[in-house]
């Protein structure tokens, strides 16, 4: 409202698409969105996926493995020097305790990734 919060780069899909490099072929990484915004002080870099409430659980799961795969690939980090928090949009609270139970049976050390 300010002022002070400046888009720095925003990406929608598939721009904003990475590739996993795995021992045979690679798989892609399809978020949503990728946003960049700043202020004087700081800047956040953000994977965003737009949660309907179609996906099942299952499938949250899976996308949440690919990030934390993405992630431990380190390839993000030494192009940009940060790997980005992983942001789900959701539509309520229920759809945003559903998401945030099933992130937290990912082993502890990965919940930092991610943000409901």
């Amino acid at each position: 409202r300010r002022g002070r919060l400046q888009l720095r780069q925003f990406q929608a899909e598939p721009a904003c698409w990475r590739q996993i490099p795995g021992a045979y072929h690679a798989t892609s990484l399809k978020p949503d969105a990728y946003v960049a915004l700043e202020t004087n002080e700081w800047e956040q870099h953000s994977f965003v996926e737009v949660d309907l409430g179609t996906e099942c659980q299952t499938v949250i799961r899976r996308k949440a493995q690919s990030y934390v795969d993405y992630w431990r690939t380190g390839n993000e980090q030494a192009r940009f020097g940060v790997f980005p928090k992983v942001i789900f949009l959701v539509p309520d609270d229920r759809r945003r305790a559903r998401i945030a139970d099933t992130l937290a049976q990912l082993p502890a050390e990965n919940w930092q990734l991610f943000q409901v």
